[in-house]
């Protein structure tokens, strides 16, 4: 039972992004989509809650009777979806993060308005 504890770790800490990243949305999409900077956040999040999920499912997606996964009580179909979760998840969240660092960069060089954007 040792892989027992870093699955909770992972379980736990993968739902409360989850959770904190959909509170995120639902107060940017609220309050509007108007400005680049809460366009790029609010896809920031949708980006971190699909790799939330992939984190929450992944312990129980591998296959049936694996040695190193206690928990796993998937097949192959639902370790690869669980994989396209991480994949895209984890692609999505870089390219935001490199797109914000885009943004703020010309926003402080450039001295770009909301509108250039």
């Amino acid at each position: 039972m040792a892989f027992e504890y870093p699955f909770l770790i992972q379980i736990t800490s993968a739902s409360i992004s989850f959770s904190a990243s959909l509170v995120i949305m639902i107060m940017i999409k609220r309050a509007t989509l108007t400005t680049p900077y809460r366009r790029l956040i609010f896809g920031l999040s949708a980006a971190d809650v699909i790799h939330s999920v992939g984190m929450i499912t992944g312990p129980y997606a591998p296959p049936k009777g694996l040695n190193t996964c206690p928990w796993a009580v998937g097949n192959t179909g639902t370790c690869v979806a669980n994989g396209l979760f991480n994949a895209s998840g984890s692609i999505g969240v870089a390219l935001y993060l490199l797109s914000l660092s885009l943004y703020f960069f010309l926003k402080l060089t450039r001295k770009m308005s909301d509108t250039d954007f």
